[in-house]
């Protein structure tokens, strides 16, 4: 299904989804069940059931928005609007952290370029970001290498090694002595954001358990944890957890996870996952005939993808199960959809509300859903039961029968647009 598997498992089973980026189990094709041999799948058996084999784990880049969240978390204060990134390149089904999506590029290694170079200024210019990045407030050789080991191991999201240690120190004292104290700290923290270390992900640096695995160091794991929970880099707390070794046991990670669903940055990344698994943006693009549809626009559009996105998310964190996504009729409305399920205007900007559950209930009856997988005039059965089978179901859109006839019909003036 993508980042977190199953979706509502994650509460449970964030220790094997934070130790493995894949996980199957020992299998035989052709075994008895399941399958579909009119569409040429064969049936997969687990011999054993408990197994669990361990995927490939490619060097992952930071996306967009990791990137964004993590130098936001690193840096503090108001980050000022960066030079924008390309797109992420994403596969048609996956998802925004695919490894094998996220390749560089000239352009994109150019505004990062940029992007550091205002960040730096960033860090010595703005109050907070100068209080979170600094350590002390000498100018001297001292707090230079305070701020190079401290900042380090927040950027690189591990401690520094000592040969790094000794590089950036002496990148930063030549900046020091050439030029100020100031200048040596926002090139430092340039130089920094500009690494792989920094944006990548980099599992490098465990023991190897055999020939073709690697056991993850604590930081690792820390950077595991928060990156698929919050969708940035650990905290203080994840951090000083990792250097103390107290990511060892399934209790350790289960209490970290715990209490990083418990901050809004894990709210955001559930909204952002879902936004990606349900293709929610693609209602943002979508035109309607105005005589048809008067109401439809760009607020509405918004509107439609907020209102399934705060249902998500309070079945998520309220107790609520994957069922609920497919039966519940509770919505959460503002003026513009009030007014599109012919509803009494909300007394606040969101509330929450019961819509009839005769018709609608699910997010599936729901405004994004309907009005994102249709056409100008009408609905599309076919754009909506192609949704439902590869992201619901995940079963890939069979061929069309060989005698099928794919000719466009002939257009019926007296019916209007199709």
């Amino acid at each position: 299904m993508g980042r977190w598997g199953t979706i509502y498992t994650l509460k449970q089973l964030v220790l094997v989804a934070a130790l493995t980026p894949l996980l199957a189990c020992e299998g035989l094709i052709g075994g008895t069940g399941g399958g579909n041999p009119a569409r040429g799948q064969e049936a997969f058996v687990c011999q054993n059931p408990n197994a669990i084999t361990l995927g490939s784990s490619p060097v992952r880049r930071l996306t967009n928005s990791e990137y964004d969240n993590t130098v936001r978390d690193l840096l503090g204060g108001s980050i000022p609007a960066l030079p924008e990134q390309p797109s992420d390149a994403v596969l048609e089904g996956s998802f925004e952290n695919d490894a094998l999506s996220l390749g560089p590029s000239d352009v994109r290694i150019a505004r990062y370029q940029d992007a550091a170079m205002d960040l730096g200024a960033h860090a010595v210019n703005n109050p907070t970001a100068r209080d979170r990045v600094l350590p002390c407030a000498t100018a001297d050789a001292d707090c230079g290498w305070q701020f190079v080991e401290s900042f380090g191991k927040r950027a690189f999201r591990r401690p520094l090694t000592e040969a790094e240690l000794g590089r950036w120190f002496d990148f930063f004292e030549a900046q020091r002595s050439s030029i100020d104290f100031d200048a040596a700290v926002q090139l430092t923290v340039a130089g920094m954001l500009q690494t792989p270390q920094f944006l990548y992900r980099m599992e490098s640096e465990g023991s190897a358990a055999n020939a073709e695995q690697v056991e993850l160091t604590q930081h690792e794991l820390a950077s595991r944890l928060s990156y698929l929970i919050w969708e940035t880099m650990p905290d203080e707390e994840l951090l000083a957890a990792a250097d103390a070794g107290e990511l060892s046991t399934d209790a350790q990670i289960e209490a970290q996870a715990r209490r990083l669903l418990g901050d809004d940055r894990a709210r955001d990344a559930v909204r952002n996952f879902h936004r990606q698994w349900l293709y929610l943006d693609r209602v943002l693009d979508e035109d309607k005939v105005s005589e048809m549809f008067p109401m439809w626009g760009p607020q509405a559009r918004t509107s439609a993808k907020e209102e399934t996105l705060r249902f998500i998310e309070n079945t998520f964190f309220n107790g609520g199960t994957v069922e609920d996504l497919f039966t519940s009729n509770l919505a959460y409305i503002d003026p513009v959809m009030s007014e599109l399920y012919d509803l009494p205007e909300p007394s606040e900007p969101w509330e929450e509300v019961e819509l009839d559950p005769s018709e609608r209930a699910c997010l599936l009856s729901r405004v994004a859903f309907l009005a994102g997988f249709a056409h100008e005039a009408n609905g599309s059965p076919p754009l909506r039961g192609v949704f439902v089978m590869e992201r619901i179901l995940c079963e890939p859109r069979p061929s069309p029968p060989a005698n099928a006839d794919t000719s466009a019909p002939e257009p019926d003036p007296e019916r209007g647009p199709m």
